[in-house]
This record gives C-alpha cells, structure tokens and sequence, in this order.
C-alpha cells in the first residue's frame, strides 16, 4: 500500500530532529576572516575552520561547525552554554573564563591606519587620542583599555572598520594581523593602503570550550587535536587553499606543541 507523500516528509523531519538531539554541544566559530568566515554563497572557509571541522568529525560528531557572530559567541558562553568554540585569544582577564583546550596559532595584535596617520600609530603614547576601531568585546577592546586608548569605535565585524578607516571616519584599526589584511582586501581596498603602526601584543589563538563543557570531554579534545598535529593532518588542513572564488588566507606563525593543562 502506498504511503502518502506527507508520511515520508513527516518522518524525514523527526529523523532530521532526532539527528540533531545526538548531541549536547555547540560548535561555533566566530565570523573572524581569514580564521572562519561565510563567502558570497554563505558557505564555511577559514584556516581554523577547516581544522575544527576536521576535529568534529574525528570526534565522532556528524554535524556542521556554524560560523556566527562574535557577539553570539560571547553571550552564549557568559550563559555557560555548553559550547566549543574558535578563535579566541588567551589573555590574562580571560583565564578563568574559558577552558583553554589548545592553542590553534599566534598572531600578532597591531594597529593599522592609512597614511595620514601613520606617524601617530607608531607611537604608544599617540594612540591613546586616537579614535580605534575595534571588534565588540574582542582581545582587542581588552588591548586598547590596557593601553589607555579612550575613543573607542566598537563594531561587531572586522569589514566595518575596514569601511571606517578607509572613509577617514576613524584614525586607526586595531586588530590581528592576519585579520586586518583578509578584510581590508575582502572590502575591496588595495592592501597597499594600509599601514601597520606599533605591534601591542603577541597572543596565541585558542580553540576553547565554555564552563557548561564537562572536564572529561575538554580533556579527550585536547588529545584529539594534539594527535591531528603529531600525524599531520593539522599542518595539511591549515594549508590547504581556499577556493579562487575566496579571498586570500594568510598563514600566521604556529605555536610549539603546548603541554596538556
């Protein structure tokens, strides 16, 4: 006997809602290009996203790493939501936020600006006047309060200040080096416009879990991800290019094996 067609939809949908209760995790990566990031046709790219993806999958999950906003990020792990995530900066104020899982590369935290100002970012004493644009609660809003830095433009995405410094509607940009060049480039301005000032910090980017992740399950990631680096699967992912479609992927410089915390 023939079932009707809306039996078959009905039962594809709890099969698709069943898959999707597997599980108790969030795998987020905040939208930081060249990190992780959506192209034009909304899908996944990112030299840290291919890797975390990878390890998902190793892991033994079969569901998509959502690529979303940093603001997203941040107020889902203050909730302890249990959430994995990338790519967060290790600072000191963040210490006893996250469970730091293990280090995916180091970058360096710098302060950009077009040639009217670039004397001024040269010198930590002149930044502090200067209007900065900045991620939204990001490493670098931590960076510019601990410089002293007092006109703060705060933006939820690397391509508004992108926009904002090249419309002279503020003087400089902090942000991660290889931040700063995907986007410049990714809004359709010439790299060569762009102009790196004092370098303010050099931290390694982690992928992380949220309070709500049990230590048992942190512990088994950072095994899992230590053994894609020693059988190279980590190195191949990182450098692995991009679709033509996609803007560049810079690679910055990868931190020694970190030792199980």
């Amino acid at each position: 006997m023939m079932r009707p067609a809306w039996t078959f939809s009905l039962f594809f949908f709890l099969a698709r809602a069943s898959q999707a209760q597997t599980h108790p995790y969030h795998f987020w990566a905040g939208e930081i290009p060249p990190y992780s990031y959506l192209d034009e046709k909304q899908e996944a790219l990112g030299s840290l996203y291919r890797i975390f993806q990878a390890l998902v999958e190793r892991m033994g999950y079969k569901t998509k790493v959502e690529v979303v906003p940093w603001k997203r990020v941040l107020i889902g792990t203050r909730k302890d939501l249990p959430i994995f995530f990338i790519p967060v900066a290790r600072t000191p104020e963040r210490e006893h936020i996250y469970q730091w899982i293990e280090p995916l590369l180091i970058d360096q935290f710098v302060i950009y600006s077009l040639q009217n100002h670039m004397a001024a970012v040269q010198d930590k004493e002149r930044i502090k006047s200067l209007r900065i644009c900045l991620l939204r609660g990001s490493a670098a809003e931590e960076l510019a309060k601990k410089h002293g830095v007092t006109r703060m433009e705060p933006v939820t995405n690397a391509h508004s200040c992108a926009r904002l410094l090249n419309a002279n509607r503020v003087d400089g940009w902090l942000t991660a080096r290889s931040v700063a060049e995907t986007a410049y480039v990714r809004a359709g301005y010439d790299l060569k416009d762009l102009h790196a000032g004092v370098q303010l910090e050099l931290w390694p980017l982690y992928l992380a879990a949220s309070k709500g992740v049990p230590e048992g399950e942190v512990l088994k990631w950072r095994s899992a991800l230590q053994k894609m680096k020693r059988d190279g699967t980590f190195d191949r992912l990182r450098q692995e290019p991009i679709p033509q479609a996609a803007s560049p992927d810079p690679t910055p410089t990868l931190p020694a094996q970190s030792k199980s915390r």
